[in-house]
């Protein structure tokens, strides 16, 4: 009888102490809000004879595996399954140098707005959008972000995610030759345990 009092006790003793130490190890892991840049993508922006119309200037697409980078990010605490929200951040298109000029830049286009789909959801989601771009010199072009839009389900829950860019614009006056752009979109990732 002692000894089955003993091991009852033993018993209840040690699931304590696990249970305990479960949730110590559980309450360090804490969220985590992760800014992350993308993969630059570079497209080429031809010749704009048309400048009655929007039309798609350029597309662009990457693969990347987000579970293994937020991993890297949380010392391999929380990856894919705890992302709750995926936002953008940012949107900001530049023009080679060897490409600008003052007959070709920026300026040469009144509106823009960019579009992401990816693997997982094909419907495109707005990136932004600039609606009245002024008539200045620019080698740049920040396009104003929707920073409130929950992206997860664009987001791959096994791994690889491909990512999917298509950048319109209205013309403003016509370029003289091809422009080399490349686009670095900006996302906050929010992971929680």
């Amino acid at each position: 009888m002692k000894n089955k009092l003993f091991l009852y006790t033993m018993l209840v003793v040690c699931s304590s102490i696990m249970y305990s130490s479960c949730t110590k190890v559980q309450s360090l892991v804490k969220a985590a809000t992760i800014s992350w840049s993308g993969v630059n993508v570079t497209f080429e922006v031809p010749v704009v004879t048309d400048v009655s119309a929007t039309t798609a200037i350029g597309t662009g697409s990457f693969t990347y595996n987000l579970d293994s980078m937020i991993k890297a990010q949380t010392a391999n605490q929380l990856g894919l399954a705890n992302i709750d929200e995926f936002m953008l951040s940012s949107c900001v298109l530049t023009i080679d140098p060897a490409d600008v000029d003052a007959a070709n830049n920026f300026a040469n286009f009144e509106s823009a707005d960019a579009t992401l789909s990816t693997n997982i959801n094909s419907t495109p989601a707005t990136i932004g959008s600039v609606t009245n771009n002024p008539d200045t010199y620019a080698e740049t072009l920040n396009i104003p972000v929707d920073k409130t839009t929950n992206l997860k389900s664009f987001i791959s829950p096994l791994g690889n995610t491909t990512f999917n860019y298509i950048v319109h614009a209205k013309g403003r006056r016509v370029t003289t030759k091809v422009l080399h752009v490349t686009a670095e979109i900006g996302y906050t990732i929010h992971v929680t345990p």
